[in-house]
């Protein structure tokens, strides 16, 4: 009978232990991602396929609002047509209708959706994973990021099933992603793909969507999208289509910039806005070039002030055009986005001191945050 040399011994052993440690690495990281079938049995009682109803008084208060509102007035024919034959349109179609989903957050009942899905109603229903309709009231909404926050009202003993939530922060571009909501009110409908993108932009300066390929309709908006273990990550918020309606694009809104403002709008019902009154970018060799600055990286200052009605912060505390940002109270400053997402997470009324780079020197000034 043959025996092992010591130098085969210890390559045996090595070799053994590096497939014990390959084979825990990959059990781990298959407990770690779900099927989408086992995501969906994980997820899919979280998800609520919401009705949203604007009752027939509360819509004749809002187009009465909208007519005798004269700013702006480019709006007044589209408002005196909507006012005119509103009850038109109540004969043929009855009370309109918003359809969107949500995700349940917590055991109480709250859960998120968008606010265009809520925006123009006043009386909410929610279709539960097992068939129940929960009415739900308002808590609170954020139009700037387009989210919402409302609460079932449920019975006593009454249970949900919360969703857990993520963190958006770690989102990479290939990352596997799906969505669940309701398309066409087809209840609880499973979509799966990949982050396609990180902080795109749509409709306004201050949106850090999740551009994702999949594949939604109308009636997801405000559902959630989940990350590979489960883990909500972001809330569908639109679909643009590319092409001749072959594929799409899909934005989400990342559940951290939802999570800025879910105790705002729980304690005041809304979410209010910081305002410095400057236009800010990232330093590129362009702007270098352009405004001989010395900083390589921070939020360059393009421009301060506001139109004659509105105070500008930035402008009182004697900031100028080419002045860099590199320090926004205590948070370090590379980009211009996350000095502009912490302005508005500024609560009103604050003071922060800023430093900023002119020229060669270092200098600190004082802003007075306003309401946005």
């Amino acid at each position: 009978m043959r025996s092992f040399s010591p130098r085969k011994a210890c390559v045996f052993s090595f070799w053994s232990v590096l497939v014990a440690f390959s084979a825990a690495a990959a059990n781990s990281a298959s407990q770690e991602h779900l099927t989408p079938r086992q995501l969906y049995i994980k997820c899919a009682p979280s998800v609520v396929m919401v009705t949203a109803t604007e009752t027939v008084p509360y819509g004749l208060a809002n187009r009465t609002i909208d007519l005798l509102n004269p700013f702006p007035v480019v709006h007044l024919p589209g408002d005196l047509a909507k006012f005119v034959f509103y009850p038109f349109q109540l004969l043929v179609a009855g009370p309109v209708k918003a359809g969107g989903s949500g995700v349940i957050i917590d055991k109480e009942g709250h859960f998120i959706t968008n606010h265009h899905v809520i925006a123009r109603a006043n009386v909410f229903w929610a279709t539960l994973h097992d068939r129940r309709v929960v009415r739900a009231k308002l808590v609170g909404s954020d139009e700037m990021e387009d989210y919402a926050l409302l609460k079932l009202e449920l019975g006593e003993g009454e249970e949900v099933a919360p969703a857990a939530l993520g963190d958006s922060a770690g989102l990479r571009p290939g990352d596997r992603v799906a969505a669940i909501g309701s398309p066409l009110r087809l209840r609880e409908t499973l979509s799966t793909g990949v982050v396609a993108g990180l902080e795109r932009r749509s409709f306004g300066p201050f949106q850090d969507f999740i551009q994702t390929d999949l594949t939604i309709g109308a009636g997801s908006s405000g559902g959630p999208l989940f990350n590979a273990r489960g883990e909500v990550i972001g809330i569908t918020a639109m679909m643009h289509a590319v092409l001749e309606q072959t594929g799409g694009v899909t934005f989400s809104i990342p559940i951290n910039s939802v999570r800025e403002g879910l105790d705002r709008l729980r304690k005041e019902g809304e979410v209010t806005r910081g305002f410095i009154g400057a236009h800010i970018k990232d330093v590129t060799p362009q702007l270098v070039e352009e405004l001989e600055l010395t900083a390589t990286s921070g939020a360059c200052v393009v421009e301060v002030g506001t139109p004659l009605w509105r105070y500008s912060p930035a402008a009182d505390a004697g900031l100028r055009r080419g002045d860099v940002i590199v320090k926004y109270g205590g948070l370090e400053i590379e980009r211009a986005r996350p000095l502009a997402r912490a302005v508005l997470n500024t609560k009103p009324g604050k003071k922060v001191t800023v430093e900023f780079r002119r020229g060669k020197s270092v200098l600190s000034r004082t802003l007075h945050i306003v309401e946005r």
